[in-house]
């Protein structure tokens, strides 16, 4: 927008522009009193206004809307000409904004999941080694929290693979809300979720996978009219550098906590409690502990 006429309300539905609900261009010949004018004009104005539909890619992207201010010395024919003009405008901006809306599509394909809206393995494990590169550099901790969905196999057995996705969505929803704007939230697939928590100690990512148990515990689902299952989750918890100095020896020691967890009894948090870098895990040796809450087990 540019000017200072105002002539237009910044915000307005499809239907209050006629260049939008008939597809073509539109004259609101104020000035003469001719046509009918869009309702998203103020009705004090005077001139002419032209609304064009901008199109791309077979969607309606907006509208291109010019006013005139008009008057008898007007030559013949210069309503015709600035039709042409501005309709070859409009088709050049529908263009670009398709194009634009095109690459942010694509770009978003690339690192989403389809089905929950978090961010893809590809794009954990790329963030992952950059947030390690800053916390080094900064001498910052960072922590990485994986997580599973318990028995998870038995929402699609009871309830259907449709709903199985409606938990997994749910999850997802609630991940986004739960943590921290600079936290990474992402699906690592089937049923398991991963979180990196920039600057976070170890004691401090057991304490939001703590508190992130139990607001799973809370929710309440109903599909297509039955209440499903109580969700739980299985976590596991690792620190850089405490529990590994790369991405790989980060990503094993939480997958290992996890792992534990659900060998446990599932519904726990297990934190990493020995340096992994260098170690070659054997059968049996045991690299993580169970956090526990007024003495229980979680």
């Amino acid at each position: 927008m540019w000017g200072d006429s105002g002539s237009s309300h910044a915000v307005f539905g499809p239907e209050a522009c006629w260049g939008l609900r008939r597809g073509l261009p539109h004259w609101s010949n104020i000035a003469d009193g001719e046509g009918i004018a869009c309702q998203h004009l103020s009705g004090v104005l005077n001139g002419r206004h032209l609304c064009i539909p901008m199109m791309g890619q077979g969607e309606t992207l907006g509208i291109l809307d010019l006013g005139f201010a008009g008057g008898d010395g007007e030559p013949a024919g210069s309503q015709d000409s600035r039709q042409k003009l501005a309709v070859s405008a409009a088709a050049q901006i529908a263009l670009s904004l398709a194009s634009l809306q095109l690459r942010e599509k694509l770009s978003n394909q690339s690192i989403r999941d389809p089905l929950t809206g978090l961010f893809n393995r590809r794009f954990m494990e790329e963030s992952l080694n950059r947030e390690i590169i800053r916390a080094s550099r900064k001498n910052r901790p960072l922590s990485l929290l994986f997580l599973d969905v318990d028995h998870f196999k038995q929402f699609n057995d009871t309830f259907g693979h449709d709903a199985g996705d409606f938990v997994l969505q749910s999850v997802a929803e609630l991940l986004i809300g739960f943590f921290r704007g600079d936290d990474i939230a992402c699906r690592w697939g089937g049923e398991e979720f991963a979180v990196i928590l920039p600057e976070s100690v170890a004691e401090q990512a057991t304490e939001r996978a703590n508190a992130l148990r139990a607001a799973i515990a809370k929710l309440e689902l109903r599909h297509r009219g039955t209440s499903l299952a109580a969700i739980t989750l299985s976590i596991g918890v690792a620190t850089f550098p405490k529990h590994g100095s790369s991405s790989e020896e980060l990503v094993r020691a939480a997958d290992q906590c996890l792992y534990q967890s659900k060998s446990a009894g599932r519904d726990r948090v297990t934190v990493a409690n020995r340096q992994e870098s260098g170690l070659q895990p054997h059968i049996g040796e045991d690299h993580c502990s169970e956090s526990k809450v007024n003495g229980g087990n979680l």
